[in-house]
């Protein structure tokens, strides 16, 4: 049975990175790439093996373990019934992203103060809070998310239900 030239298997652990290359064919034995130490052979740095390398480490770095730097643009919420409110939203700007966004979450709490609630909007620009008391004032917020997490969430915004926005 013939192995492969090249496989892959990636550690992550808290601040290292460790990235094993199995070389079969070239007779070289596992080789250990450190982020925090490179222990590299002279015989392996070569420009395409360095490339390899970096290109992985870009991948990893850059387009994985990144969220949203931005929230929603225009976030505005209106009372739409004496128990709900309509939140909506625009995209986050595309230099902003990140990544692919998979969609938004909601925030809300009653008042100012105390634990937020969320409610996970999927992949569209607006939301419908329900179950919410008449008279009460209201915060809520919006963010988007990415395969890797939750970005920036916007800024408070306030309102009464079954009442106006404030200021």
């Amino acid at each position: 049975m013939q192995r492969p030239l090249l496989t892959r298997q990636s550690l992550v652990s808290s601040l290292n990175l460790s990235v094993y290359f199995s070389l079969a064919r070239l007779g070289l034995q596992d080789l250990q790439v450190i982020c925090s130490g490179w222990c590299l052979p002279l015989s392996l740095m070569n420009p395409l093996f360095l490339f390899i390398i970096l290109f992985y480490l870009f991948v990893f770095l850059f387009c994985l373990l990144l969220v949203p730097t931005k929230p929603p643009a225009n976030v505005k919420v209106v009372s739409s019934t004496l128990s709900s409110i309509n939140v909506s939203w625009g995209q986050i700007p595309i230099n902003d992203r990140n990544g692919v966004i998979l969609g938004y979450v909601v925030f809300y709490r009653e008042g100012t103060s105390g634990s937020w609630t969320e409610s996970v909007a999927g992949l569209v620009y607006s939301q419908i809070l329900t179950g919410l008391i008449s008279g009460k004032s209201y915060s809520v917020k919006v963010a988007g998310y990415t395969k890797t997490g939750r970005g920036t969430k916007s800024g408070s915004k306030r309102i009464i239900v079954g009442g106006n926005i404030f200021p």
